[in-house]
């Protein structure tokens, strides 16, 4: 290049700076300083990555193990509503909506109370609900017995045939438990070891007992 071709490419050189104006001086000082804090808050974000996937992992896990403990405790409810009902002279069974997920799903109870056939639970009667229920919650409480039970009436609105039967069934778990009932029902007194009555006398409240 001559002498004038280099002045014209320096004026066009000058003219580009000129255009490059204001030059920041600090902007490689402010990009070291966002990068510095970019690269942190990666850091942060795979941290907080890996703490997600172990929650994530421990979540499962409960879940899981959530699920065994509650079929371990249903099979085992199950199994006592069985052999409980089988006592009473009639079958039971208890069975679960979504065996898959039994968390998504409700409890069914079938029984046949002496002779009947299998019905669901919203096919019995009023007495036959009462007698099934408390089989349930007999079911329940000997997976883990309590050493007494207090009982309040509750063969109040069942007929003779269904109070003898809560009376056996009561019966049968008084091997294992101590069981206190109040009753006015003739049925459920003569399967009872000691009888206690209360009576007036004079306006004042007294108690007589029998052991039958």
């Amino acid at each position: 290049m001559d002498i004038k071709e280099l002045e014209i490419l320096i004026g066009k050189l000058e003219e580009d700076i000129k255009n490059l104006e204001p030059v920041n001086m600090r902007a490689i000082e402010d990009y070291n300083y966002i990068y510095e804090r970019y690269s942190e808050l990666i850091k942060k974000r795979e941290e907080y990555e890996k703490e997600e996937k172990k929650c994530l992992e421990m979540i499962k896990e409960i879940e899981k193990r959530k699920k065994e403990v509650f079929m371990e405790v249903f099979n085992k409810i199950a199994k006592n509503f069985e052999e409980i009902y089988k006592e009473i002279g009639g079958v039971g069974k208890l069975r679960l909506e979504n065996k898959k997920n039994p968390f998504e799903g409700g409890l069914l109870i079938d029984a046949s109370p002496r002779g009947k056939k299998l019905l669901s639970l919203d096919a019995m009667s009023g007495g036959e609900k009462a007698l099934t229920a408390l089989a349930f919650l007999f079911a329940i409480q000997k997976l883990n017995p309590s050493p007494f039970y207090v009982l309040d009436e509750v063969d109040a609105p069942l007929d003779v045939k269904n109070v003898s039967l809560i009376a056996d069934m009561i019966k049968n778990s008084s091997k294992e438990s101590q069981f206190i009932i109040i009753t006015h029902r003739e049925q459920m007194l003569s399967k009872a070891e000691t009888v206690y009555g209360v009576y007036m006398e004079d306006g004042l409240s007294k108690v007589v007992g029998l052991k039958l």
